[in-house]
């Protein structure tokens, strides 16, 4: 797949703007998660958010009697993040682990928050994602 073409896919429905466009996607960073490998831990901040490429993750949490509750499954095309606690600066309630190896896209919580508030077609569809996310 060409470089941040999943990317391309999925802003370029909101941003016309190629310029726009080239600055949200070049602030993405690619990450390789091997498989069972952990990117965010109840308990701990969140501090990116990220978008699948290829793989499969999941969330989930931990009960109060211990047992593992699967709260939600991503693959290709999926943001993953932990609401609440990027927004909020609080500490995590989920784990999100690969289920296999995966390619995922991440974005530092600040270079969101500075394109939020510089690029109109972002912010419109940034709020429509949230909304899907929390009605999903």
């Amino acid at each position: 797949m060409g470089q941040n073409n999943i990317l391309h896919t999925i802003f370029g429905q909101d941003i016309s703007n190629p310029d726009e466009l080239s600055t949200v996607v070049n602030s993405f960073e690619q990450k390789e998660v091997s498989k069972n490998e952990t990117i965010l831990t109840e308990g701990e901040q969140a501090h990116k958010y990220y978008f699948v490429e290829t793989g499969c993750l999941r969330a989930f949490a931990i009960d109060t009697k211990g047992n593992d509750i699967t709260t939600g499954f991503y693959t290709s095309g999926d943001i993953v993040w932990e609401v609440a606690s990027l927004f909020l600066h609080i500490p995590a309630i989920e784990n999100i682990q690969a289920l296999e190896d995966s390619i995922i896209w991440q974005m530092k919580y600040d270079r969101f928050q500075e394109l939020f508030d510089t690029i109109p077609s972002f912010r419109k569809g940034g709020r429509t994602r949230l909304v899907q996310t929390i009605y999903h």
